[in-house]
Order: structure tokens, then C-alpha cells, then sequence
């Protein structure tokens, strides 16, 4: 009996709720409905450390063209031994299509602590989200900001 008891209890906990599991797929179908290859928005990435400032992410054929500096419009540039060079170029893998973001957030709805999550009312993808990936640890928690989503 405490074995069954000690599973459940380890089901209860482990596996996320099914509303948010739910709440994804019916988002994610109606962005992929959609068929939305060519557009922009603004993306920031909040947490501890962290080196993403705001950018404007273009992304064209469902892939990543550039990262913009949002002021200047003009390639967001980062020293890179010695010289200047657009980010995205030396940190490819801290910026995301849409697509590729919705696999961000099912990864953070099965293996964090906690997920907040707000979905863009007109185009269904996820605009804001507040991840904590362990209950005990602090300043790993991060957020993220997608806005003034543009079809191209």
C-alpha cells in the first residue's frame, strides 16, 4: 500500500497539469493553421546572467534571417574576439522562431517547477512566459517577452 501510495503521489507531482498540456496543443495547432512563415517581433529574454537584451527577431521562410537592434534596426552587434559581429552569428542558439519556441515552452511545462504562460489572443503564440525550473534553487528562474509580432 505505501508503494502505491508513494507512486501516485510521485504521478501527482512529476507530471504536469493537463491544462496546460492541453492549453499548448490547442495553441500550437492554430499557429501551424495559420502557415505563418515570413514575420518579426521583439524578443527578451529575462533571467540571472543572462546576455539577451531586447532585439527584433526577422524570420523568413520559417527561419532565422537576422537579429535586429530594435533602435537602429541594423544587426545586433557583440564583441567576439576582438571584433564586432552580429549576435546571432556567435549565439545561435539563444534565439528562436516561433515554432522553435513552442518547443521552448513544452519543455518548460514538463520539466519545471512552475510555468506561467500567456498566449497572444490573435495569432496563438506563446507572448510571455515565466519559467522556475526548481522549487529550492534560486536565480535560475527566467522570462520571456515576445511583442509587436509583424507578418512580413
Amino acid at each position: 500500500m505505501l508503494r502505491l501510495t508513494s507512486f501516485l503521489l510521485f504521478l501527482f507531482f512529476a507530471c504536469p497539469p493537463p491544462s496546460l498540456l492541453e492549453e499548448y496543443a490547442e495553441k500550437r495547432i492554430i499557429w501551424s493553421q495559420l502557415e505563418i512563415q515570413d514575420y518579426s517581433y521583439n524578443y527578451l529574454a529575462s533571467c540571472f546572467g543572462c546576455m539577451v537584451g531586447e532585439v527584433v527577431v526577422v524570420v523568413e521562410n520559417n527561419r532565422i534571417r537576422s537579429v535586429l537592434d530594435p533602435d537602429t534596426m541594423e544587426d545586433n552587434l557583440i564583441e567576439y574576439e576582438g571584433e564586432m559581429v552580429p549576435v546571432y552569428s556567435v549565439m545561435p542558439d539563444e534565439f528562436y522562431t516561433i515554432d522553435e519556441f513552442f518547443l521552448v515552452v513544452k519543455d518548460g511545462i514538463r520539466n519545471s517547477y512552475t510555468i506561467e504562460i500567456a498566449y497572444n489572443t490573435e495569432f496563438a503564440f506563446p507572448e510571455e512566459v515565466h519559467i522556475d525550473f526548481f522549487k529550492k534553487v534560486e536565480d535560475e528562474e527566467i522570462s520571456y517577452l515576445l511583442h509587436s509580432f509583424s507578418e512580413n
